[in-house]
């Protein structure tokens, strides 16, 4: 959802607002290789058995924003907004 809400912002000119620092990191998952894991586990996994569908490729807020920034050749206008850490 990350990619989608950046490059959504990019191509219409609008704020993109990020959440923290930016440096936070997620593990970015093509749809497609989840389907596909789906249907393997469905077909071949064993009942109870607790499969991993994430993917391998860690990365952090701030380098999708660049990422798409780049392959786009266009910037967004970023919001940041602070976290407050509860205690």
């Amino acid at each position: 959802m990350a990619f989608q809400r950046i490059i959504e912002a990019i191509l219409d000119g609008k704020e993109f607002t990020v959440y923290g620092d930016g440096t936070q990191t997620r593990d970015f998952t093509y749809v497609l290789d989840i389907v596909d894991g789906l249907i393997v586990a469905a077909g071949q996994g064993v009942i109870g058995n607790i499969y991993n569908l994430g993917g391998s490729i860690v990365a952090s807020i701030n380098n999708a924003l660049q990422f798409v920034q780049e392959i786009a050749r266009k910037s967004s206008r970023l919001s940041i907004k602070k976290i407050k850490k509860e205690m």
